[in-house]
């Protein structure tokens, strides 16, 4: 019997993924595009209220599938050092707001409060270099994972700037995570069984402390 060690388990799972990965996002990308025409184009108002729930509900579904595709991709990128973006000075405070604001439709339509609450930077800083498609992907992660386990309460966006530090939290009054599997969240492919609600890969949190760690940050989680 052959005996494989956890980290040539991981990259077993992660060459498969990725894999299949890119054998889905073509079709994904076919599906959503027809699908979205019909729900959006100038056709839409001839659907009645069934038709209506039942593609948007395929197409949230085939968007969220089309999502942990993405992720997977994205981490095999940077597994193989494929993952390259450019870096330069920004103002973190309202980059941030901006992005976080693509998240508001979607959210207040579900009747969740969404709060954005960022700070502007600080007048006297100094210019901070990151890539603001790297900061668009961690704040992606990190509001859709609160989404995905809200079904109810508050999403909170809060970025707090110094001269010295910029630090940008997502909280949400979702089903939370228990105190025993705090320590584990940001392993690659653990899912918090514990909850009814657990689905995807794994691998989002992940993703986002590798993404986190390429603009030279920290990522931390809390109760």
């Amino acid at each position: 019997m052959t005996l494989f060690s956890h980290a040539q388990l991981d990259k077993a799972k992660s060459n498969f993924f990725s894999s299949v990965s890119h054998e889905l996002r073509t079709p994904l990308t076919l599906i959503l595009g027809p699908l979205e025409d019909i729900l959006t184009g100038p056709d839409k108002d001839k659907l009645d209220k069934k038709q209506r729930e039942k593609l948007t509900i395929v197409n949230r579904h085939a968007n969220r599938l089309l999502s942990m595709v993405n992720k997977l991709l994205d981490f095999s990128s940077i597994e193989g050092g494929r993952m390259n973006f450019k870096y330069r000075p920004v103002k973190v405070g309202p980059l941030a707001r901006d992005i976080a604001s693509l998240f508001r439709d979607a959210i207040e339509r579900t009747k969740i409060e969404y709060i954005i609450d960022c700070d502007d930077d600080p007048p006297d800083s100094l210019p901070v270099y990151l890539s603001p498609d790297l900061l668009e992907k961690i704040v992606f992660n990190l509001v859709g994972n609160a989404f995905k386990y809200s079904t109810s309460g508050t999403i909170c966006v809060r970025l707090r700037s110094t001269r010295a530090e910029a630090v940008l939290s997502v909280s949400d009054t979702g089903i939370g995570i228990p105190e025993t599997e705090l320590s584990k969240i940001f392993d690659r492919f653990h899912r918090v069984e514990a909850s009814k609600m657990a689905t995807g890969t794994g691998i989002g949190l992940a993703l986002t402390l590798e993404l986190v760690k390429m603009i030279g940050g920290q990522l931390e989680g809390e109760r």
